[in-house]
Formats: structure tokens, sequence, C-alpha cells
């Protein structure tokens, strides 16, 4: 849908009466219809959206309470004049200039839908003229027939060969314009504009792909690793990539690693093994360079400093806490970490669910035959 409703949204707002929002809306070449339990804004060439989508102020349920019980508009009062405003689908408006693929896409789609339809053509008047062919000659074979010296019966018989004959020839002929018409229909595909994004970034196109991902917006839980060296090579494998999901995600498989790549970030799903999170950390490294930022839980973090300590990754970290953490738990694993235990043995820089599971080991006795 496009996103000329924004546009008048201020006005839309504005109105304090049901005449005033009609109006407004008949401006802009837009019609407010009721639809199951809320409302849908329809542009004159059957474009519709639902009203609340565009904001939650434009709800049935806000605006009956604003304006009062709900009045529809006179159809008697609409005209066909030309609006203002017409309505268009094209992409929504976002930080990068998507104009010039815009115009390249929407090429694209109108020279499938001519050849498409130039294929079509010829494949019913290849189909039709293959029908009379068969056609004509049936009919010249029931001339001889009829002219032959036989029998009543051994005509039918010849003549009820003819028509079966004729009948296959019709139906192997409508196969193959059924499947020359699918494969047509299949090479010359309308696509809808992220569908056409997604094929050219898998072509290797990055405006594309940059493009797709400016939609994707991460929120600061999301567990994703990334860092300050700008390194965005995520076409240069394009042999590894298994898909690239519609808000510009890259999933591709190093070895037996998935890697999702956000771009400017390594997303890392909930619940990896320390495996798969060793193994982006690793590409993260070559991706980023060796100082990483870790984004998610805290839960997750830990894990991300336990596992790059496992494996003696050569990784820093930016946030000084999660640095001094991987510091101490290297410390502590030389056998310099003595002095960062407190009275009870236990490492001051542990969670406090760590401690408690350290404390139960430290208690419990081993169990063994007694002497």
């Amino acid at each position: 849908m496009p996103d000329e409703p924004q546009e008048c949204l201020a006005q839309i707002q504005a109105a304090t009466s049901w005449t005033e929002l009609h109006q407004v809306l008949k401006d802009h070449g837009l019609e407010l219809r009721e639809r199951g339990n809320g409302f849908v804004f329809v542009s004159s060439n059957g474009i519709g959206v639902k009203a609340s989508s565009i904001d939650r102020a434009l709800s049935k349920a806000n605006l009956v309470k604003r304006l009062g019980g709900y009045v529809g508009v006179d159809d008697d009062t609409t005209t066909k004049k030309q609006y203002s405003k017409q309505y268009e689908p094209r992409p929504l408006r976002n930080k990068i200039d998507t104009s010039k693929l815009y115009a390249q896409y929407t090429k694209e789609q109108n020279e499938a839908a001519i050849l498409g339809k130039n294929q079509w053509n010829k494949l019913r008047d290849k189909k039709n003229q293959a029908i009379e062919a068969v056609k004509t000659k049936a009919k010249l074979k029931r001339l001889l027939i009829k002219n032959v010296t036989a029998g009543r019966l051994s005509k039918k018989i010849m003549a009820a060969s003819v028509y079966s004959e004729l009948k296959t020839s019709i139906g192997a002929i409508n196969k193959d314009f059924r499947e020359g018409y699918q494969a047509s229909k299949a090479s010359h595909k309308r696509m809808d504009w992220l569908s056409w994004l997604v094929k050219e970034s898998r072509q290797g196109n990055q405006e594309a792909l940059d493009i797709l991902r400016s939609r994707k917006h991460y929120s600061a839980q999301t567990n994703n690793v990334s860092g300050t060296q700008t390194n965005d090579d995520s076409l240069k494998n394009k042999d590894f990539i298994e898909t690239i999901t519609r808000t510009g995600t890259i999933i591709c498989n190093i070895g037996s690693i998935a890697i999702r790549d956000g771009g400017n970030r390594l997303v890392i799903m909930a619940g990896a093994a320390k495996e798969k999170i060793s193994g982006i950390l690793q590409e993260a490294k070559i991706k980023y360079g060796k100082k990483l930022t870790i984004n998610g839980s805290d839960d997750f973090r830990e894990k991300v400093v336990q596992v790059a300590v496992d494996t003696n990754l050569d990784v820093t970290f930016d946030d000084e806490a999660l640095e001094q953490r991987r510091l101490d738990l290297i410390n502590n694993r030389t056998g310099q970490g003595l002095e960062g235990r407190d009275a009870n043995g236990l490492d001051k820089q542990e969670n406090p669910l760590q401690q408690k599971v350290s404390r139960i080991s430290i208690k419990s006795p081993r169990k063994g035959r007694s002497k």
C-alpha cells in the first residue's frame, strides 16, 4: 500500500465531524468504508488498507469516540472528478533513495507483462493452428472413407478410428499448450517489490540488499555480534548463501554453522549451542575485526565471553565490563586469579547464580566408599 495516507494524516486527525473527514479523504482520492469490525481506506483504483494500520487514532473505536456515531458518505454526492492526488503502489519512504531501483523494477514488470502476453498469444495461435490442421486431416480421412468401397460396418469402424485419433491429437495439443503456458507464466512472472529486491540481492545487487535491510530495526535485546570495523561483504560468497529474507538477513552455511548476517551485525538465535556461537564469533572476527560489540541479554553476553575464553579466541570486547570479565576468566584459568576470590573461595566476578552453584560445589562432599 502506498504511503500517501500519511501525507493527509494531520488533516484527518484535525477533522471535527464525519462530513469534514469524508471531504478530506475525497480531496485525496480516498474513501472510508466499514469492513468487518473496523474501517479501511480505499483509493479510486481499488487499493485498500486498514485504517488503524496508518495510525491507532484512526481505528473505528477511536474515531467513533472522537466524532460520534459513524455517518457514512452520501453516494449521491460522490462525483467522478479528477482528484488532486491519485494513489499508485510504490515503496514506502525510507532513508535510502529507492527511486532508481523502483524505476528499474517497474520497467522489468511492465516488460514481463508484455512478453508474457505476447508469448501467450503465440502459444494460443500455435494451438489453434495445430487443432485446425488435425481437424482438416480428419475431414479428409472421413471423405476417403465415405468414397471407399467397403461394407457399412467397416466404414463405421474406420470412422470411429479417425474420431479417436482426432480426439487424442487434440488432447495432446491442449496438453502441450497448458505446459507451454505454465512455463511462460513462470518465466514472465510479475513480482512484488520486496520479492524483486530479494531476487536482485541474490544476483549480487548491494543496493537492493541495503534497501531490504533499511526496513529492519534491531532492538537492543536482539542477540547479535557487531563491530566498529565496517566491512559489508555479505554478497561476496554467494555460493554459500541459502536464502535472503525480505528484511535483508542473509542466511548462509559455512561448514556446519548457519550464519544469519544482518550486514552490520551477525544475529545469533536464542539458545544457540556453544559450538555455533564459537563459529559465529570467528566469522565476526573476520568480518568486523578483533574488537567486537555484543548486544543482547545478560545471559547471552556471559555465554559469549565464556565461549571466547574456552576457545582461546583472539578477540576483545568494546564493553568495559564485558572485557574485564573476559580478562578475569583468563586469569582464573591460568592460576592468577586467587586475589579475585572472596573468603569462601568464590570468584568475585561471578554473578549471584554462578556463586550459588560454586558454593554448593564447595560444600558438597565427594560421594564414595567409606573407609
